[in-house]
C-alpha cells in the first residue's frame, strides 16, 4: 500500500543541516536576511578576487560593507534572501537542510522518526503489561551504569519494535522525502528558550537568560501554511506469515503499523495536552495555551488517515522521547532518570522546565515543528 499525502506545516518547521551560518555566509540589511553566493560573487566583475580573500580574512568582516559595490541587498550575487525578524549580531543562526541545488524540504527520516515516537509511545501507553516490560527495560539500562542518556531507550525499542535493524517494525514504513520548495520560501524565525524561572510569586516561565547570555536562536525555517507532497508506503511482503516467522513479528505489531495514523493522533494528544496543560498551569500568554487548544481541535477534525506530527528540532522532550508514559505509575523509576541524568531541579515535579517557542520582538507567536499529513490519493 502506498498512499500519497498531503504534507502542510501547522506551526513553522526548522529541519536543520547541521551548519551554522556566520557572517561569511550572508548578512542582514532590510529586515531580510541575504545568502551570498560566492561563486557568483567571484564571477562579477565588480571585484578583485585577491582583495575579497583578504577582506574576508579580517575579523570584522560584514558583506554588508560590500553592499555598495556589489548592491547585495537588491539580490543579486544572493542565492537567496528571506524575511528575518532582528539583526544578527552575535546570536547563532541555523542553516535548514537543503538538496543537492539548494532548496529545502522535509526528509522521510525526520517524518519516519515522528512516526517511530508515536507508534512506541501509543504501544506502550495503551497497554499496561507493555508499559511494565518497557519500565523493566528501563530500569535494566540504569543499571548497567555510564548510559548515554541518548542511548537509555534502546533496549525498549529492541523489545518492543526489533532486536536490531533487520528485524525492525519501522521496516515496513517507508516514508519519502517531500517535494523540494524554493529557497526563497523559507523565513528565518526566532526561536527562545523560556523557563521556569523561582520568582517572588513562585515559578513562572521566562525568557531564559544567564548574565549578559540570552538563549534564542535563528533558525532558517518552512514557514506556517506551507504546503508539501511526499508518500508512505507500507510493505506488505514483511507481513506474510513466512516473513513474520523469521523477523518476529507479532500479529500486535502488524496491527500497530496498519493502524499507524490513528496510532500516531493518540499519541499527539497526549503531547498537546501535556504542552498545553504546563503553559495554563503557569499562566502562560493565553495566545500560546489557545493555539495547543486548537490544535486539539483540529486533531479532532482530521480526517480518516489524517495526522498530526511534531517532526524537527525545538519540538521538546514529549515529542522525542516515550519516558514519561513508560514512568507515568513509577514515580522512583522516573526520580532513579531523573537523579541518573541530572534532569531538571530536583524536588521540582515539573519536567522538562524549559520549552521552546517563536517569537515576534518580545511575543511569543507559537511551537514549532507541528505538520498535518493528510492522505490524498493512494499511489498503488
Amino acid at each position: 500500500m502506498k498512499v500519497k499525502y498531503k504534507l502542510k506545516t501547522i506551526t513553522p518547521v526548522h529541519i536543520g543541516s547541521g551548519e551554522k551560518l556566520t557572517t561569511l555566509d550572508g548578512f542582514y540589511a532590510n529586515r531580510n536576511w541575504h545568502r551570498v553566493d560566492l561563486d557568483q560573487v567571484l564571477a562579477s566583475r565588480k571585484i578583485d578576487p585577491e582583495q575579497l580573500a583578504v577582506t574576508l580574512s579580517k575579523r570584522d568582516f560584514d558583506w554588508s560593507s560590500l553592499d555598495q559595490q556589489l548592491n547585495l541587498s537588491s539580490g543579486q550575487h544572493c542565492a537567496y534572501r528571506i524575511p528575518c525578524p532582528e539583526p544578527v549580531g552575535r546570536t547563532e543562526v541555523r542553516e535548514a537542510v537543503k538538496n543537492a541545488f539548494g532548496r529545502p524540504y522535509i526528509p522521510g527520516s525526520s517524518i519516519k522518526g515522528a512516526l517511530r515516537t508515536a507508534l512506541l509511545g501509543s504501544l506502550i501507553l495503551e497497554d499496561g503489561e507493555t508499559r511494565q516490560l518497557a519500565a523493566e527495560k528501563l530500569d535494566q539500562s540504569l543499571q548497567r551504569g555510564r548510559v548515554r542518556r541518548e542511548w537509555v531507550g534502546q533496549p525498549i525499542e529492541r523489545a518492543l519494535l526489533g532486536k536490531d535493524p533487520n528485524h525492525d517494525l519501522m521496516r515496513a514504513i517507508q516514508v519519502s522525502d517531500t517535494l523540494p520548495i524554493e529557497a526563497g520560501r523559507l523565513e528565518m524565525g526566532l526561536a527562545w528558550t523560556v523557563t521556569l524561572s523561582q520568582g517572588q510569586d513562585g515559578d513562572q516561565l521566562v525568557q531564559k537568560r544567564q548574565g549578559q547570555r540570552e538563549y534564542k536562536i535563528l533558525v532558517e525555517q518552512v514557514p506556517a501554511q506551507e504546503t508539501m507532497d511526499l508518500t508512505i508506503k507500507i510493505d506488505p511482503w514483511l507481513f506474510r506469515q513466512t516473513e513474520m516467522e523469521q523477523l518476529g513479528f507479532s500479529q500486535q505489531q502488524q496491527l500497530l503499523v496498519t493502524q499507524f495514523a490513528q496510532r500516531s493522533r493518540n499519541f499527539s494528544d497526549q503531547i498537546l495536552k501535556f504542552d498545553g496543560s504546563f503553559f495554563n498551569d503557569y499562566g502562560f500568554d493565553g495566545s500560546i495555551v489557545d493555539f495547543y487548544y486548537d490544535l486539539l481541535d483540529l486533531l479532532d477534525s482530521l480526517p480518516e488517515g489524517g495526522m498530526l506530527l511534531p517532526v524537527g528540532w525545538g519540538t521538546g522532550w514529549a515529542a522525542k522521547t516515550v519516558t514519561d508514559i513508560v514512568t507515568r505509575e513509577d514515580n522512583d523509576l522516573w526520580q532513579e532518570v531523573r537523579n541518573t541524568f541530572r534532569l531538571g531541579r530536583l524536588n521540582v515535579d515539573d519536567f522538562p522546565k524549559t520549552r521552546r517557542l517563536l517569537y515576534q520582538g518580545q511575543n511569543p507567536i507559537s511551537p514549532l515543528g507541528w505538520v498535518q499529513l493528510t492522505p490524498d490519493e493512494d499511489v498503488d
